[in-house]
């Protein structure tokens, strides 16, 4: 039988009885959660399955719009889109890669950014 390589850092490595293999590696934060189907309770879980993703025609300029009437003006961005599970997907991590390749400060105030007519 041929010997498998594994990664040698992995937070779960389950071995099958027909040699295969489930690997999780976890970069940065995570959490691995194993649970039947319809018995594991998360709310960001919850929260996040409510919200339309921002890759679907639901994420239009109208549910933004709405995202950013619930916020105070006075709000940093980063506050905005990185809390209350607005963004469906969007965590910590990714969030500063974009707004650094947008050249925005995460502390901008979002009434300097946004106009709200």
């Amino acid at each position: 039988m041929e010997k498998k390589k594994f990664l040698k850092k992995h937070q779960l490595l389950i071995k099958f009885e027909d040699s295969s293999a489930l690997i999780c590696s976890a970069r940065m934060y995570a959490q691995l959660h194993v649970a039947l189907e319809n018995d594991y309770e998360n709310e960001y879980f919850d929260i996040a399955m409510e919200k339309p993703s921002p890759l679907s025609e639901n994420f239009d300029m109208d549910y933004f719009e709405g995202l950013l009437s619930e916020v105070r003006a006075n709000s940093s961005v980063k506050s905005f889109l990185a809390t209350k599970q607005r963004i469906s997907g969007l965590g910590n991590g990714s969030l500063q890669d974009i707004l650094f390749n947008a050249k925005i400060n995460p502390k901008a105030k979002i009434k300097k950014i946004i106009s709200r007519g």
